[in-house]
């Protein structure tokens, strides 16, 4: 009996709060006197009302009242999961950048500016990391590398010293501003090695793509260490995963 009041107590609770953010919406027909004749209609906490009917909903929202929040999967515009690049041990700040986006950025944000998405329009929000030094295997604090959430770019941190002649492999994930919303983490790998000298054909401090970026003999992370989930080396990533 006790049992059986606790639960009717929070189906109570639970109405309650379900009507106490909802919202009344009326319209007036052209041709309606008084009030007897007043359209009305419900819609949830997430929505405006309707100029006649209906509900507009807030950017992320979805549903007859607004109340289902939707969260597409941002997408890589690289062709591949694995990318191998070369850097000179004296080269500094970015050495690559993760380039990804978000059907939500034109579909739920439009008018929004990318730089305030993660407070407007949060489903169309990407962030970009965590960022892992896979091999040499070394403890967080010793990454000469880390990652910008918001832009994507992968930076040598300030007071690194990159090893001439060593290999980095580097595992970084992209995934939805609310991960726990979504059902896992797209997965980059990325194999950074620093040259003995710098190349006679990079100017110093050139980071774009050509001057650093080498497909001649790229080197999978996925032939180094096993993944943490999928991988696929192409036009589709790897996805980790995560139990709802």
């Amino acid at each position: 009996m006790k049992l059986r009041r606790q639960r009717s107590l929070g189906l109570l609770l639970l109405m309650a709060a379900s009507l106490a953010a909802a919202r009344e919406c009326q319209h007036r027909p052209r041709d309606c006197k008084d009030d007897s004749c007043l359209v009305t209609w419900q819609c949830g906490e997430n929505s405006q009302c309707g100029a006649r009917r209906g509900c507009v909903c807030l950017p992320c929202y979805s549903g007859d009242t607004c109340d289902d929040y939707v969260d597409r999967y941002p997408i890589m515009l690289q062709e591949a999961s694995d990318v191998f690049i070369k850097i000179s041990p004296d080269h500094s700040g970015s050495v690559y950048q993760v380039n990804a986006t978000d059907d939500d950025q034109t579909i739920s944000c439009t008018n929004i500016a990318r730089t305030n998405l993660f407070t407007e329009c949060p489903c169309g929000a990407i962030e970009y990391g965590p960022l892992k030094l896979m091999r040499p295997f070394s403890s967080a604090d010793e990454n000469p590398f880390k990652m910008d959430p918001v832009t994507g770019d992968v930076l040598i941190k300030d007071s690194a010293l990159l090893e001439p002649g060593e290999t980095y492999y580097l595992q970084l994930q992209i995934q939805p501003y609310k991960p726990s919303l979504a059902s896992g983490a797209l997965v980059l790998n990325l194999t950074v090695e620093v040259m003995q000298s710098a190349p006679p054909h990079a100017a110093e401090g050139d980071t774009s793509e050509s001057a650093f970026l080498h497909h001649d003999h790229p080197v999978p992370l996925s032939q180094v260490i096993p993944a943490a989930g999928p991988q696929v080396t192409g036009a589709v990533l790897g996805l980790i995963t995560h139990n709802s």
